[in-house]
């Protein structure tokens, strides 16, 4: 007898759409009944083994300890660490500065609050007396996924209450580096049409929608607000969409994409590169930056 197969069958539209969406349903599901997915402490650990290398006060130094270490005669490199506050919702910059106002934070707590993915990781508490506590997320979230303005607020602004800086935006370099952005091919091919999309499908989406947009219009934030800025944003292009907790594609996929954007640094291949034939764009950067620089 034959068993006449399934997907021979001319499924109504409706339907053929929520069997695609099943598979993801049952993972959805347990992730909305906890906080987060994963726990910071074994990251933590990680970190202070690290940190415990170097000739830190201790191997879990706060951000005014880090200050006293990278700038012992006053001057030398700030560390700038972006986290969102997520009551406020607004961006905190971390700073190793003598004016950074939370400088008793722990610095492996600034670096987590940093990279604090919502719904991936916990919340971090930011250290202060106020009840409720005030909690922090990845800095990405908002404005600053690109932080190159950031980086030239604090090297060129005359605002800066930092001393040792206010430089000359014509003498100044900034490098901003991207974690990887898929092509508009490889969105379609995977997300399909928006007007198929599932409302719980639209929610990582249209978060990636308003971010990807923010980074873009940083970019050209930096070059409108200090002119003659040297402004070189390096990117790589995904060959595929890739989950932020992925860890089985570090030493295949991952690797690959770094070593790629290794090789652009190292050939000065950035989006805003004068000469078309070395300029790499795939986010896009130089046609709505040119204008300004004309």
């Amino acid at each position: 007898r034959k068993i006449f197969p399934l997907s021979n069958i001319r499924w109504p539209t409706w339907f053929q759409r929520l069997i695609d969406f099943v598979p993801g349903i049952g993972e959805l599901i347990l992730y909305t009944l906890f906080p987060a997915r994963y726990s910071f402490d074994p990251l933590r650990d990680i970190m202070r083994q690290t940190l415990a290398a170097h000739p830190l006060p201790n191997d879990n130094p706060t951000l005014a300890e880090v200050t006293a270490y990278l700038r012992p005669t006053g001057e030398g490199p700030t560390l700038i660490i972006t986290a969102t506050e997520v009551i406020e919702r607004r961006t905190h910059f971390l700073k190793t500065t003598p004016q950074e106002q939370h400088g008793h934070m722990r610095l492996i707590d600034a670096m987590l609050a940093s990279s604090c993915i919502p719904t991936y990781f916990p919340p971090i508490t930011l250290p202060t007396d106020e009840d409720p506590p005030r909690r922090l997320i990845d800095g990405g979230v908002g404005n600053f996924g690109n932080p190159a303005l950031v980086a030239a607020w604090e090297l060129c602004d005359p605002h800066n209450p930092d001393p040792v800086r206010g430089y000359d935006p014509t003498q100044t370099t900034v490098f901003s580096f991207g974690t990887g952005t898929p092509s508009r091919a490889v969105a379609e091919r995977v997300f399909g049409n928006a007007d198929r999309w599932w409302a719980l499908q639209w929610i990582p989406r249209v978060i990636d929608v308003f971010t990807d947009s923010a980074i873009r219009q940083q970019s050209r934030n930096v070059v409108n607000a200090y002119p003659g800025i040297d402004l070189r944003r390096f990117q790589v292009e995904l060959p595929q969409i890739i989950a932020a907790d992925d860890v089985g594609l570090f030493d295949t996929v991952l690797q690959e994409q770094g070593q790629e954007l290794r090789r652009l640094v190292r050939e000065n291949r950035h989006a805003l590169h004068p000469d078309p034939a070395l300029r790499h764009d795939p986010e896009g950067i130089w046609d709505i930056v040119s204008p300004i620089q004309r």
